[in-house]
């Protein structure tokens, strides 16, 4: 699952990786002027609030320029 955060001023979609305090399109630095987007499947239950929850905190973290570390289950540790 991959999650983008839309800009609701300029449109653009963004990964985490792109917002550094704004969009990575526009200067929109608000919480509320972008949408969550999930690219694969439906969130249903406990667990799809849980992750749409981290995700806004993700989201917030990274326009507050708080440096974010994700790190991937699927991916040799060794390499981090």
């Amino acid at each position: 699952m991959e999650i983008l955060f839309k800009c609701k001023k300029c449109s653009k979609k963004n990964n985490i990786s792109n917002l550094n305090g704004t969009c990575g399109n526009c200067d929109n630095n608000r919480l509320e002027n972008f949408k969550i987007i999930i690219t694969r499947g439906k969130l249903r239950g406990m667990s799809g609030m849980q992750t749409l929850s981290t995700a806004k905190e993700i989201l917030k973290s990274a326009l507050n320029k708080e440096k974010i570390l994700l790190i991937d289950p699927k991916s040799n540790f060794n390499k981090i």
